[in-house]
Protein backbone atom coordinates (compact mmCIF):
# COMPACT_ATOMS: atom_id res chain seq x y z
CA UNK A 1 0.00 0.00 0.00
CA UNK A 2 2.98 2.49 0.72
CA UNK A 3 4.36 1.72 -2.58
CA UNK A 4 1.18 2.58 -4.10
CA UNK A 5 0.94 6.06 -1.77
CA UNK A 6 -2.42 4.55 -0.60
CA UNK A 7 -0.97 5.32 3.32
CA UNK A 8 2.04 6.94 4.47
CA UNK A 9 3.92 5.44 6.45
CA UNK A 10 5.97 7.79 8.97
CA UNK A 11 8.89 6.13 10.59
CA UNK A 12 10.18 7.25 13.41
CA UNK A 13 7.85 10.15 13.88
CA UNK A 14 6.42 11.08 17.49
CA UNK A 15 2.75 12.66 17.90
CA UNK A 16 2.84 15.16 20.07
CA UNK A 17 -0.80 16.49 19.92
CA UNK A 18 -4.13 15.64 18.01
CA UNK A 19 -6.45 18.04 17.13
CA UNK A 20 -9.58 17.97 15.28
CA UNK A 21 -9.82 20.56 11.96
CA UNK A 22 -13.38 20.37 10.49
CA UNK A 23 -13.69 16.59 11.50
CA UNK A 24 -10.21 15.36 10.40
CA UNK A 25 -7.27 14.95 12.55
CA UNK A 26 -4.72 17.74 12.73
CA UNK A 27 -1.84 16.01 13.62
CA UNK A 28 1.33 17.93 15.68
CA UNK A 29 4.38 16.04 15.67
CA UNK A 30 7.50 15.77 18.38
CA UNK A 31 10.35 16.55 15.30
CA UNK A 32 11.05 19.09 13.36
CA UNK A 33 10.96 17.50 10.18
CA UNK A 34 7.56 15.96 10.31
CA UNK A 35 5.35 19.06 9.77
CA UNK A 36 1.97 19.74 11.16
CA UNK A 37 -0.61 17.94 8.68
CA UNK A 38 -4.16 17.28 8.33
CA UNK A 39 -5.02 13.75 7.37
CA UNK A 40 -8.27 11.82 6.30
CA UNK A 41 -7.52 9.08 9.05
CA UNK A 42 -4.70 8.67 11.35
CA UNK A 43 -3.92 5.08 12.48
CA UNK A 44 -1.09 4.88 15.28
CA UNK A 45 1.06 1.52 15.44
CA UNK A 46 4.01 1.08 17.92
CA UNK A 47 5.41 -1.39 19.67
CA UNK A 48 5.99 -1.61 22.84
CA UNK A 49 4.15 -0.58 25.80
CA UNK A 50 0.74 0.76 25.92
CA UNK A 51 1.97 4.81 24.88
CA UNK A 52 -1.17 5.73 28.36
CA UNK A 53 -0.34 9.59 28.00
CA UNK A 54 -1.03 9.68 23.99
CA UNK A 55 -4.69 7.83 24.96
CA UNK A 56 -4.74 9.92 27.77
CA UNK A 57 -4.49 13.19 25.56
CA UNK A 58 -7.43 11.31 23.73
CA UNK A 59 -9.89 11.46 26.33
CA UNK A 60 -9.69 7.89 26.76
CA UNK A 61 -10.72 6.48 30.57
CA UNK A 62 -8.43 4.46 32.38
CA UNK A 63 -8.90 2.44 35.31
CA UNK A 64 -5.98 0.62 37.70
CA UNK A 65 -5.75 -2.21 34.62
CA UNK A 66 -5.20 0.31 31.79
CA UNK A 67 -7.83 1.60 29.12
CA UNK A 68 -11.23 1.13 29.59
CA UNK A 69 -13.09 -0.35 26.17
CA UNK A 70 -15.54 -2.82 25.87
CA UNK A 71 -15.69 -6.51 23.74
CA UNK A 72 -15.20 -4.65 20.62
CA UNK A 73 -12.44 -2.66 21.84
CA UNK A 74 -14.70 0.50 21.82
CA UNK A 75 -13.72 3.59 24.37
CA UNK A 76 -15.69 6.14 25.87
CA UNK A 77 -14.33 8.23 23.32
CA UNK A 78 -17.27 7.91 20.56
CA UNK A 79 -15.85 6.31 17.28
CA UNK A 80 -12.48 4.93 19.01
CA UNK A 81 -11.71 1.32 19.47
CA UNK A 82 -8.36 0.01 20.57
CA UNK A 83 -7.58 -3.17 19.31
CA UNK A 84 -3.95 -5.98 18.88
CA UNK A 85 -1.23 -5.08 21.66
CA UNK A 86 -3.54 -2.53 23.21
CA UNK A 87 -6.36 -4.07 24.30
CA UNK A 88 -3.96 -7.20 26.15
CA UNK A 89 -2.78 -5.29 28.97
CA UNK A 90 0.18 -6.60 30.66
CA UNK A 91 -0.10 -10.30 30.31
CA UNK A 92 1.01 -9.84 26.11
CA UNK A 93 -0.47 -10.40 22.99
CA UNK A 94 -0.07 -12.17 20.05
CA UNK A 95 -0.62 -11.89 16.44
CA UNK A 96 -4.09 -14.22 17.07
CA UNK A 97 -5.21 -12.06 19.34
CA UNK A 98 -4.35 -9.22 17.69
CA UNK A 99 -6.49 -10.25 14.64
CA UNK A 100 -9.76 -11.33 16.42
CA UNK A 101 -9.67 -7.69 18.49
CA UNK A 102 -9.77 -5.92 15.01
CA UNK A 103 -12.33 -8.50 14.00
CA UNK A 104 -14.67 -7.73 16.76
CA UNK A 105 -13.65 -4.15 16.61
CA UNK A 106 -14.79 -3.95 12.78
CA UNK A 107 -17.90 -6.30 13.45
CA UNK A 108 -19.02 -3.55 15.87
CA UNK A 109 -18.69 -0.46 13.34
CA UNK A 110 -20.09 -2.41 10.47
CA UNK A 111 -23.16 -2.73 12.91
CA UNK A 112 -23.66 0.33 14.53
CA UNK A 113 -21.60 3.10 13.51
CA UNK A 114 -21.55 2.71 9.08
CA UNK A 115 -24.03 4.68 6.87
CA UNK A 116 -24.80 1.55 4.97
CA UNK A 117 -25.94 -0.48 7.90
CA UNK A 118 -29.89 -0.81 7.22
CA UNK A 119 -30.50 0.26 10.49
CA UNK A 120 -29.03 3.98 9.08
CA UNK A 121 -31.04 3.51 5.99
CA UNK A 122 -34.66 5.39 6.39
CA UNK A 123 -37.46 3.44 4.28
CA UNK A 124 -39.99 4.79 2.57
CA UNK A 125 -43.50 3.28 2.89
CA UNK A 126 -45.34 3.27 -0.34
Amino acid sequence: MEEHNEVEILRGSNIKQVVDEAGRPRVVFKEPEFPTCTFGRVIYALGGTTPTNFLRTLGIAFNDQGPIFDEAGATNVTGLYLIGDLVVGKKGGSIITAFNSAVHAMKRICVQDLPCNPRHIETKSM
